[in-house]
């Protein structure tokens, strides 16, 4: 496209791409970037030798309808897992989507939807919700609750703490009130994108410390502040641009 630009003007619709695809691929989340890739190349390997065009654009409707629900028997089989076991009805719908978001990706049209809808294609509708009540019963998890990092702190200053004691109460704070509280802490992909991680943010500029004065005044430290000030803050913050609730 670009050489259809005057040469003059080329690097200002180049920087608009550049940007374009920056924001874009800075908006996917690396686990479910990967996830897509992963259910993709599954579905290939199953409609190849239906001989059918995986993006579902040549296909009649019976054709589309009857290799999205066999590949979703498949999923629900276990056949993609590692363990083959049956999988419960909210993989096989997370794999049917993410074919789904390929295809619209590349074509413009989602072919597991209704036309000019969100609603899945009434034959998968109706499966998964066959597949939902052959499901088990959810079994819940008990969340951490606030004072098992503060027990864990407790330990780690109280006299004659350990430096092993001191070091988990403080990777215990960090871990439950920073990163699992705002959103998991991954490390930056190594990809050929620089951007395909999603949550990367633990850097020193993005965290403020505060400190409570006499008067139960909270303040925020200065950027150079020295160490004594800031191993004597009372809280801090840290900030991660990418998530809804950027501020813990």
């Amino acid at each position: 496209m670009l050489d259809r630009v005057p040469t003059h003007a080329r690097h200002i619709y180049a920087r608009a791409f550049r940007l374009a695809d920056g924001a874009y691929y800075n908006g996917r989340v690396a686990a479910t970037t990967k996830a897509r890739a992963t259910h993709w190349k599954r579905w290939e390997s199953f409609v190849k030798p239906l001989g059918i065009d995986p993006y579902l654009q040549r296909a009649s409707f019976q054709e589309r309808v009857r290799a999205l629900t066999g590949f979703a028997g498949l999923y629900r089989d276990g056949y993609f897992s590692h363990r083959g076991k049956q999988v419960r009805a909210p993989t096989v719908s997370s794999a049917i989507t993410a074919i789904g978001k390929a295809c619209a990706l590349a074509h413009g049209i989602n072919p597991t939807k209704e036309a000019n809808s969100d609603k899945y294609l009434s034959r998968l509708q109706e499966m998964f919700e066959g597949m939902r009540k052959d499901d088990p019963a959810t079994t819940k998890q008990l969340p951490v609750e606030a004072d098992v990092p503060e027990l864990l702190v407790k330990r780690g200053l109280r006299p004659g703490a350990t430096e092993l004691e001191r070091a988990v109460g403080d990777w215990a704070t960090n871990a439950f009130y920073f990163l699992l509280r705002i959103g998991e802490y991954t490390v930056k992909g190594k990809g050929t994108r620089p951007n395909e991680t999603q949550t990367q943010q633990f850097r020193m500029k993005d965290v403020i410390f505060f400190r409570t004065s006499s008067t139960g005044r909270i303040y925020q430290l200065p950027r150079n502040a020295r160490r004594h000030d800031i191993e004597s803050a009372t809280s801090a913050t840290l900030l991660l641009t990418n998530q809804k609730n950027g501020w813990k």
